[in-house]
């Protein structure tokens, strides 16, 4: 048990926890014999997802209407954004 938490506190929860997340996946990518371009990309492309999703809430959390009202509100907000900057090409 302390090898365990020796790495756990070398590495840190988070590197470890993605480290066995990438290892997993080239197994089942090469078990199940998927194109590794393809899985790559779908995991930063749901990462991304997943970020302006996570930042969406920020808001509604700093300013106290809490996660059940702010989440949709925030996700709406997001993704209404997010849909504008794509179809006006903003950077």
């Amino acid at each position: 048990m302390s090898k365990v938490r020796f790495v756990i506190d070398k590495i840190g929860l988070p590197r470890l926890i993605v480290s066995v997340f990438l290892i997993i996946l080239l197994i089942v990518v090469a078990v199940f014999d998927l194109s590794l371009s393809m899985t790559i990309s779908q995991c930063i492309a749901r990462t991304g997802i997943n970020m302006v999703l996570a930042y969406s809430m920020v808001p509604a959390i700093k300013s106290g209407i809490g996660m059940n009202f702010g989440l949709p509100l925030g996700i709406c907000c997001g993704l209404v954004s997010g849909l504008i900057s794509l179809e006006y090409n903003l950077t």
